[in-house]
């Protein structure tokens, strides 16, 4: 145990800032889980923390109230693990995962309990060696601008080597890692496959562009079509061994609903608006992403506002984040929408049905940025993307580009065209290729 104890360490606090001097004459693979670690954001501590100066103490507080909640593990004698942010998840990651591999049993290994699964006295060795080393990251803190990294680092090596210490312990031999976005997820694919273990890396329809251009395991499990195009761009920094195409997470519930209900047929002239919530998250302290996306997703707003008002036959409805619908935030959000769409009538999709299942309401649906865009594309439904503020995406000439627009006369022209197109003819404009339906098709007669 104390050997992968330091081995974790060592990688996460020692040959890290080695590293920073000798940036060039280290393995490629390194070099990519390095700078995933250092550059990549997280949206797991508020805004706030990047100027907190005390938030190596505050987390190392967390971690200790969360690690000695009441949890029991029981392996099963499984060799499969499932790793993700959430444990509430599970259910839907395995049945997922059964689709395309042999029926299997997963030991469920989460971000959010993991620790508090730890044995007592690993647990008290853990909080001593975190203890000290909060003490040094608060020194270091004093001189970073950006605060909140070196208190996440305190969590993220915790995680890491609670990963490994369970996996080694029951022998787990592959590991289906399906929280990649987050920072740390290289750098514990790599310490995995150090200790023999093949991660495989579930990426979720998200383009690669958002976080995971640069990808280091044994496996990597595309989405989403579009995936594979992204990875002719980026191959040369995903280091894995192997690829596979599978399809959008959440597909099999969405398609058998429509499939049996055959509900393909929108009303013409409805634009669906699908929103961000980036605004409500301001208000509530989440991190941002740097990318000015409330500024952007008004500005697109006000694009909507301008066809509406040229095209009074035109219709708009509002696709809600979920934290939207959320009823502790719901009156703010409704006061929030008709002040901003004042003079014009809009209505909400509907709000007790997941938006995924109501693609149906809106013959086109316009957005900055949402894993619902991509969804929605793969059952055929009309869509347009607006990457404002987004360099280098979608691809040039890729079936995402054929549905973007980056400007407003580029959206009044695609919303003109598209609003006259079948959902048939959309998809063969965009040429959204038969091939990201391979497996979708081993499930589905369509």
């Amino acid at each position: 145990m104390l050997k992968y104890f330091f081995s974790v360490y060592f990688y996460f606090y020692v040959l890290s800032i080695i590293q920073l001097f000798f940036k060039e004459s280290f393995p490629k693979k390194l070099q990519i889980v390095y700078n995933t670690l250092r550059n990549n954001i997280s949206y797991r501590l508020t805004n706030t923390a990047k100027e907190d100066i005390f938030i190596s103490f505050r987390e190392l507080k967390r971690l200790m109230f969360s690690s000695f909640s009441n949890n029991n593990f029981t392996n099963m004698n499984y060799t499969n693990a499932i790793y993700d942010s959430n444990s509430k998840a599970f259910d839907l990651r395995s049945t997922y995962l059964n689709k395309f591999y042999d029926k299997t049993n997963y030991v469920n290994l989460s971000k959010d309990n993991i620790l508090s699964l730890l044995p007592l006295f690993i647990k008290l060795l853990l909080f001593l060696v975190l203890s000290i080393t909060s003490i040094s990251t608060f020194l270091l803190n004093i001189f970073r601008k950006d605060k909140s990294k070196g208190g996440l680092k305190l969590r993220q090596f915790a995680e890491c080597f609670a990963l490994l210490y369970f996996c080694k312990k029951f022998k787990i031999n592959k590991v289906f890692y399906f929280c990649i976005f987050e920072p740390d997820s290289n750098i514990a694919s790599y310490i995995l496959n150090l200790n023999k273990i093949e991660t495989v890396l579930i990426t979720s329809e998200v383009p690669l562009h958002f976080g995971n251009t640069k990808m280091v395991g044994t496996e990597v499990n595309f989405c989403f079509g579009y995936q594979l195009e992204e990875y002719e761009k980026y191959k040369s920094t995903i280091l894995v061994d192997r690829i596979e195409l599978l399809t959008p997470e959440n597909i099999f519930e969405t398609a058998p609903f429509y499939i049996k209900t055959k509900d393909f047929n929108p009303p013409k002239n409805v634009i669906g608006f699908i929103s961000s919530g980036m605004w409500l998250r301001k208000i509530l302290g989440d991190n941002d992403s740097g990318f000015n996306e409330l500024e952007n997703e008004n500005l697109i707003i006000s694009y909507l506002q301008e066809y509406l008002s040229l095209n009074p036959l035109v219709k708009l409805i509002v696709y809600l984040h979920p934290i939207e619908k959320n009823p502790v935030n719901f009156k703010l959000t409704n006061n929030h929408y008709e002040q901003l769409f004042t003079g014009y009538e809009i209505n909400f999709a509907p709000i007790d049905v997941k938006s995924s299942l109501s693609f149906s309401s809106a013959d086109v649906c316009v957005s900055l940025y949402s894993t619902l865009l991509y969804e929605r594309i793969f059952m055929g439904f009309k869509t347009i993307i607006v990457p404002l503020g987004f360099k280098d995406f979608p691809i040039e000439n890729s079936s995402l580009d054929k549905s973007s627009a980056k400007t407003k006369v580029d959206l009044f022209s695609k919303l003109d065209l598209f609003l006259k197109l079948t959902n048939t003819e959309y998809i063969s404009y965009i040429n959204f290729n038969d091939k990201y339906y391979i497996n979708f098709k081993k499930h589905f007669e369509i």
